[in-house]
């Protein structure tokens, strides 16, 4: 047999990191394809093994029937489709013709200059994803698929521009996204990168698993400098962490993920930055920077694709910063114009609940109780806000369930840290406590406020 060669091509030597990389890759058996700017590698012998694995679960054939359909041994097949040892393209082309017989309508592409195409998508579609203009490549993607069989050496390309899609769509794609990682055919940096992200994106994961796919990523983006991507991994550890409440660790990464944006020009992104530094000042309770960070990007958002929901983000959070600094016209003006957006950020309702009752505006504190209380098919996190706001219901109303009501928020509230209930629910105990002459009760809750603010982010 003629032993299969590899395309060979030259590499820019001012990159170090990639030529050591790239000539490693040639040495072990990959194909090293050259796509304009673009490098890629191609194994075709491990293509091979792998796509034969995809081939059997489509067509439900057991590895025994294929192994005694080919002239192998099971363990022989077993090796070939898991990696541990090459198949070279005789014995794939037995392959083809026995799923052939299968299916006689089955056609394996054997074009290799399709790759060039496929890998350029994949670019294309990373760079689309880093600048938030997923909008202009979405039609042209979706007929690029459409148009391509993915029965080809494409087949892996193929799939990972499928899960783009799903992500372009904003629809579930869990379940592919660790199928095409699990299949261990990418191993480019950039592909790394990408898939390692992806894997970190999936909502059932918690931040620790999450990190650790965001840190393989970032240990690829060394290799791979794509500063665009680098401030994406940045970006999800950014949104990661803050989400978890590791507020220092997550604005220690700031600074590093604007300099990534500013230097690939991704300057969608760089607001979405700018929103996530202004959370996490509001979360290390730094209110007059959070502020006048929000208000820089009230006056840059007209950059941002999706303005409404970028507009609710920031009244949002600048009616709970006046809301924290006791501004409540402030607070209550930046919560209507929330709304007035199309907000469903539930916890708006507190803002403009509690606000008015320090007003002295019962009726319509008691009015904006019951328009949040009516509300169906609220989440966790909604439920928990309806218990803060019928315990000031019951605060107005002088009911003797208060006290019970009390109890069951207590218990939730370590569940609860990104409400930030705790201000407002503490000096309202210390309100009614006060006002019974508990002064135990009084001091107790008067020191979590303070520990709250001091320690507690």
């Amino acid at each position: 047999m003629e032993k299969e060669k590899n395309q060979s091509i030259l590499i820019d030597s001012n990159e170090p990191l990639l030529f050591i990389f790239y000539a490693f890759l040639f040495l072990i058996g990959y194909d090293i394809i050259f796509s304009g700017n673009i490098i890629m590698q191609f194994n075709f012998k491990k293509f091979y093994g792998l796509y034969t694995k995809q081939l059997r679960k489509i067509y439900e054939i057991k590895q025994i029937d294929l192994a005694n359909a080919i002239h192998i041994s099971r363990s022989t097949l077993s090796k070939m489709e898991s990696n541990a040892q090459e198949m070279d393209s005789y014995l794939f082309e037995d392959i083809l013709q026995f799923v052939h017989t299968i299916d006689p309508s089955f056609v394996f592409l054997k074009d290799k200059e399709i790759l060039q195409e496929y890998d350029q998508w994949v670019h294309e579609c990373a760079y689309h994803f880093v600048h938030l203009t997923t909008e202009e490549i979405l039609d042209p993607l979706k007929a690029f698929l459409s148009r391509s069989d993915s029965n080809g050496f494409g087949y892996f390309h193929h799939r990972l521009l499928s899960v783009y899609v799903m992500k372009f769509e904003n629809r579930k794609c869990e379940h592919e996204i660790i199928k095409l990682y699990e299949s261990n055919f990418f191993t480019e940096p950039f592909y790394q990168i990408i898939l390692n992200d992806f894997m970190s994106m999936r909502p059932s994961l918690s931040v620790d698993a999450a990190m650790y796919y965001l840190r393989l990523a970032q240990g690829y983006c060394s290799i791979a400098h794509d500063p665009g991507l680098y401030g994406l991994i940045l970006y999800h550890q950014i949104y990661r962490l803050a989400n978890a409440y590791r507020t220092i660790e997550a604005y220690e990464l700031i600074e590093s993920c604007e300099n990534a944006f500013q230097k690939a020009g991704a300057y969608r992104r760089m607001l979405y930055v700018t929103l996530n530094k202004g959370i996490l000042l509001f979360q290390m309770h730094i209110y007059s920077r959070a502020i006048a960070t929000f208000d820089e990007l009230l006056r840059s958002g007209q950059q941002i694709h999706n303005k409404s929901d970028f507009l609710c983000a920031i009244y949002d959070n600048l009616a709970w910063c006046y809301f924290l600094l006791e501004q409540d016209e402030k607070a209550m003006e930046y919560a209507k114009l929330a709304l007035k957006e199309g907000s469903e950020f539930p916890d708006i309702y507190i803002v403009l609940a509690y606000s008015s009752y320090r007003l002295k505006n019962e009726t319509i504190c008691l009015d904006y109780i019951s328009d949040f209380l009516k509300k169906s098919h609220l989440n966790a996190r909604g439920r928990f806000i309806a218990s803060f706001l019928q315990l000031l219901r019951f605060r107005l109303t002088d009911s003797v369930h208060f006290e019970k009501q009390q109890q069951q928020i207590e218990q939730q509230l370590p569940n609860f840290k990104s409400v930030q209930l705790e201000i407002p629910f503490y000096k309202v105990l210390v309100e009614y406590y006060s006002e019974k002459s508990q002064l135990e009760q009084v001091i107790l809750y008067q020191e979590k406020l303070i520990h709250y603010l001091k320690f507690d982010f």
